[in-house]
């Protein structure tokens, strides 16, 4: 009886290490899977201009891998690593702009004449710069402010633009490097 006790205690303590064993590998997956979501949290809380720089700087990478290695491709990743890099300082250099209030502005200063001129027609600001913005005619001054919107529109296209073509950039250097753009992402590194 002892020997069959020694026997399946011997089992027991064998299928105890395997399930450990598997346990283990289990943890390690899961810490694995854990780290992973945790890079791709840090790559979405960069800035779209972050981001650029970093995959800019995986485009050098892999412009320099491509020389090392002689590849037949190697001129044309480099040159397209050269003009998202100028593309990259194109965007930086356009700020996002913002229209100016120009007709909240002009509507303040009616309504604040409003209730100089007027104290008793209103009960308080809010309803003269209503009446200020609904009934008087500032033609000149609504123009003045889609021409202000438009500029700004214009200018944010611009900036919409040059982003684009920088990502167009880096997916010819991926199609060329037989990879993706998200792989020439510098993320880890920095």
């Amino acid at each position: 009886m002892n020997i069959q006790a020694t026997d399946s205690t011997g089992n027991m303590a064998l299928q105890a290490k395997r399930e450990q064993k598997a346990n283990d590998a289990y943890a390690n997956a899961a810490a694995a899977t854990q780290a992973k979501k945790q890079r791709q949290m840090d790559a979405a809380k960069l800035t779209q201009e972050e981001r650029a720089h970093r995959t800019c700087l995986g485009m050098q990478r892999l412009a320099r891998k491509a020389i090392r290695e002689e590849s037949h491709y190697a001129a044309k990743i480099q040159a397209a690593a050269t003009e998202a890099e100028s593309l990259l300082r194109e965007f930086s250099e356009l700020a996002p702009v913002k229209p100016e209030p120009i007709l909240s502005d002009a509507t303040t200063k009616a309504a604040k004449s409003l209730l100089k001129a007027l104290p008793g027609c209103f009960d308080c600001f809010e309803d003269a710069s209503d009446f200020a913005n609904q009934y008087l005619p500032l033609r000149s001054v609504r123009e003045a402010q889609v021409h202000a919107n438009d500029k700004a529109s214009n200018a944010n296209k611009r900036r919409s633009l040059v982003m684009r073509q920088f990502w167009v950039c880096v997916d010819k250097v991926a199609n060329m490097a037989e990879t993706t753009s998200q792989q020439i992402c510098v993320l880890g590194d920095i």
